[in-house]
């Protein structure tokens, strides 16, 4: 099966900001192969970064950072 192993390459990524994020903490639960990736509050800070338990899930997890050019 050729496209069984196609779909495995595709990552399923969660970014959980704002109202998301608020869900997430109050336990939603996610495939472990989902990629969680952090975004920062669209002025640099980063809301959270993983946990100890969240670093073992197998989907693993990133961050992204936004920035703002003015001038």
């Amino acid at each position: 099966m050729q496209s069984a192993s196609v779909l495995k390459i595709f990552l399923k990524p969660l970014l959980p900001y704002k109202e998301v994020l608020d869900v997430y903490d109050q336990g939603l639960e996610l495939p472990d192969d989902v990629t969680i990736i952090w975004p920062d509050d669209n002025y640099g800070y980063m809301k959270r970064l993983s946990s100890p338990k969240e670093q073992k899930r197998s989907g693993r997890s990133g961050s992204i950072l936004s920035f703002f050019l003015s001038g």
